[in-house]
């Protein structure tokens, strides 16, 4: 999956969701973090992938989370 992140057309913070959509986010060519729109003008992020707390940043980049798989019959 990272490599897929890395790889994809990272969109501009700016054009990000701002109603509490969930995304994945990054700081320009960073890792991926998975972000979501705090109240409309703070980012928010936790944790990264590892587990290891990150502080509160603004991010430069954004992509949608993909859609879930879908369940097999």
């Amino acid at each position: 999956m990272t490599d897929d992140l890395h790889a994809a057309q990272w969109r501009p913070i700016s054009t990000a969701p701002r109603d509490g959509t969930e995304f994945v986010a990054r700081l320009r060519g960073g890792r991926p973090f998975i972000a979501w729109r705090r109240d409309g003008f703070g980012w928010a992020r936790d944790y990264n992938f590892r587990g290891e707390h990150v502080v509160d940043a603004e991010f430069d980049e954004w992509l949608p989370l993909p859609a879930p798989p879908e369940p097999t019959p």
